[in-house]
């Protein structure tokens, strides 16, 4: 009978036991994003690549647009709510922590009163991180929320993550002046396919915990 390699190596204990925790808890798939060295480790702890996990940076040109604003809590459940629908999951701690740190890197574009795309961000080592991104409508999304992002960021470059399989989010990341970055890490799953049903609404990523 065929078994898996163990892993010896101190990564390889620690994911290991991770993944026998998240086990534990009932969860059926593990994700995560793999750096190219990483690769052969994450496949025998039993994960299998999807695909890339492309990352884009640049200095999007700053736009003031009017159905465009920083978020603020009247916007955050309501964002609170179409994530959860996209996602198929609560992330709603991670995201208010995001916004509290930061409410001012966090734009919202509104239509008719409801949210229609929103943008969360932190600081990060000389860049503003960006994601998620979500579009209500991918094929209508234009790069103005990265524009908006750029102009509250004061000058900082963006840094966002979008999943190869979302096209459409590559292709605005490019109209937005972003540029892809070379050798990116590889989305990677163990156990049950459990992708979000909404998956192409969700334009970055923001990080493997988040997206």
């Amino acid at each position: 009978m065929w078994r898996r390699r163990a892993n010896t190596s101190l990564g390889g204990r620690l994911l290991a036991q991770a993944m026998e925790y998240l086990r534990g808890r009932g969860a059926q798939a593990t994700y995560l994003d793999g750096v190219p060295r990483a690769i052969p480790l994450c496949e025998r702890a039993g994960f299998r690549m999807l695909y890339r996990s492309l990352r884009f940076r640049g200095s999007p040109r700053p736009r003031t647009i009017p159905a465009i604003r920083a978020m603020d809590e009247s916007d955050l459940g309501q964002v609170l709510r179409l994530d959860r629908d996209a996602f198929d999951a609560d992330r709603s701690f991670f995201l208010t922590g995001r916004w509290t740190a930061q409410p001012s890197l966090c734009p919202v574009e509104r239509d008719a009163g409801r949210p229609t795309g929103y943008l969360f961000a932190r600081l990060g080592r000389g860049v503003a991180a960006a994601g998620p991104w979500y579009a209500r409508d991918p094929q209508a999304a234009s790069p103005a929320l990265l524009g908006a992002l750029a102009e509250a960021a004061n000058g900082l470059p963006l840094a966002v993550g979008v999943l190869e399989a979302n096209r459409r989010a590559a292709e605005v990341a490019l109209e937005g002046g972003l540029r892809e970055q070379p050798d990116p890490p590889s989305r990677m799953r163990a156990g049950t396919d459990v992708t979000p049903s909404a998956q192409d609404q969700l334009l970055g990523i923001g990080s493997p915990a988040k997206g």
